[in-house]
């Protein structure tokens, strides 16, 4: 192999793994902010129907994805390390 086809092939092997990388901390802060959207209504009272719609609304969630994360943050059954 020639030597500037390796520099390019480990070029691009670095961006996809910058990308994948900067993906998933983005996945993580988002998981993140969801859970503190649903404290912070749940603190102010709100059903848990009202704070999956809020999730609806603001993260183009699911509805049954919406009341899953809702029902598995206010159960304290939290599988993401992120929202303990």
């Amino acid at each position: 192999i020639p030597e500037d086809v390796e520099e390019i092939d480990m070029h691009y092997a670095e961006q996809v793994w910058a990308k994948r990388a900067k993906q998933s901390g983005m996945a993580e802060e988002r998981q993140k902010n969801i859970g503190i959207v649903i404290d912070l209504c749940h603190n102010f009272g709100w059903a848990e129907e009202a704070i999956a719609a809020k999730l609806v609304e603001l993260y183009k969630l699911s509805r049954k994805e919406a009341n899953a994360q809702v029902k598995s943050r206010l159960s304290g059954n939290i599988s993401n390390p992120i929202l303990s």
